[in-house]
């Protein structure tokens, strides 16, 4: 049996999204494919999965990725796909243990392109709902502009909160990895 679920995560709770997927392979349901806001799943036996995800440095098609997808997949490491830059893996439970990182700090790489990524779009935002908003109090009087202004600037919070949350993410796993040192 095949079940399509349709669902948004944030960039920034990637690992809610991770969480929710091995939930997922626990009830049964094996994850296939994925495209936008759509996860495939087919039915397997309960916990006989364990999914991973990991932001690429590159696109999927680029040959660097493919030979490091080809590498994992040596190791008995499944590709499922991938999805707005996130890769999407798969391995048998049985087969031990199922990290794609070994340390912290490749962690806190994947975090810092993350966050680049999102600090470009808060720029614009944030540059956006400025400009909308002056130009509706200094010039033209549109409501459209001040209804741009208004979900720029929420956006932007939005954004800020989720760079945030990814800061204390990074600033955690240093301070933990201090700790082992």
């Amino acid at each position: 049996m095949s079940k399509v679920i349709r669902r948004a995560f944030s960039v920034f709770n990637y690992d809610k999204e991770e969480q929710w997927l091995n939930e997922m392979a626990d009830q049964g349901l094996a994850l296939t494919d994925v495209s936008p806001f759509t996860y495939y799943f087919k039915e397997s036996a309960p916990g006989e999965y364990q999914v991973r995800m990991q932001f690429l440095e590159k696109k999927a098609e680029h040959q660097e990725t493919q030979d490091y997808i080809r590498f994992l997949e040596d190791t008995g490491i499944e590709y499922i796909g991938d999805m707005f830059g996130w890769a999407y893996f798969r391995k048998v439970r049985g087969e031990g243990s199922f990290e794609l990182y070994s340390d912290t700090a490749p962690k806190v790489k994947q975090i810092n392109r993350i966050m680049f990524t999102q600090i470009i779009f808060f720029v614009l935002n944030l540059w956006m709902s400025i400009e909308n908003f002056d130009l509706y109090f200094t010039r033209e009087k549109v409501p459209t502009r001040l209804v741009i202004a208004i979900l720029t600037s929420v956006f932007t919070i939005v954004l800020g909160m989720g760079l945030w949350k990814m800061y204390t993410k990074k600033r955690e796993l240093k301070k933990k990895d201090n700790l082992f040192e």
